[in-house]
């Protein structure tokens, strides 16, 4: 009954969850007098200010542990899979600028990639939950760079320069996303005090 009152704050990790089960729980057990009806004292603590200090608790908690997570990943941009990524994404496309229709292509299909994994992320593999959550979470980070090069390449001429920078943007977001993908089964199996 505890965990179904939960499901409805949006608590993402388990662990995190499971603590809040057993604090509630060890709570009412010590407030309940053997005449008191158990949904009744739950509803009541779950509409009280108990409640709401207890999930402004467990979203800091959250808020922490996403930050961990994103510093994990981002260590993993200079680990040798992270470099050995980026150079074979930016090689393919900076390749494909010596013909302006092959970097159109190329640079499409990046962008369909980048979008479908922003948005259609109800397709990709449910194994790894978590690789939804930090794609949730930092989808911000891995767009902004392409974004912002996309704006200036509207307002310049269509020099080497540029074409060059929107390759970077999207090779690092790209690569962003796949060491997000690969780092969830380490980052599930940690364990969380």
């Amino acid at each position: 009954m505890i965990e179904r009152y939960l499901e409805k704050d949006r608590i993402f990790y388990v662990d995190i969850k499971a603590e809040m089960v057993d604090h509630i729980a060890a709570t009412l057990e010590a407030e309940l007098n053997e005449n008191d009806n158990f949904s009744v004292v739950l509803a009541n603590y779950m509409n009280s200010h108990y409640k709401v200090k207890l999930l402004t608790a467990a979203r800091h908690q959250e808020e922490l542990r996403d930050k961990q997570n994103r510093q994990f990943v981002l260590k993993q941009f200079f680990s040798l899979r992270g470099v050995v990524f980026f150079i074979a994404i930016f090689g393919v496309a900076f390749l494909s600028t010596l013909n302006i229709w092959a970097y159109r292509f190329i640079e499409g299909i990046m962008m369909l990639l980048m979008l479908f994994i922003l948005f259609g992320q109800k397709w990709l593999n449910s194994k790894y939950p978590f690789f939804k959550r930090l794609v949730d979470i930092s989808q911000f980070y891995y767009l902004l760079p392409f974004l912002i090069l996309t704006q200036v390449h509207g307002f310049t001429d269509k020099t080497n320069f540029i074409y060059i920078c929107k390759i970077v943007a999207l090779s690092i977001g790209l690569t962003g996303y796949y060491l997000t993908y690969k780092s969830t089964p380490i980052l599930q199996g940690n364990k969380y005090a």
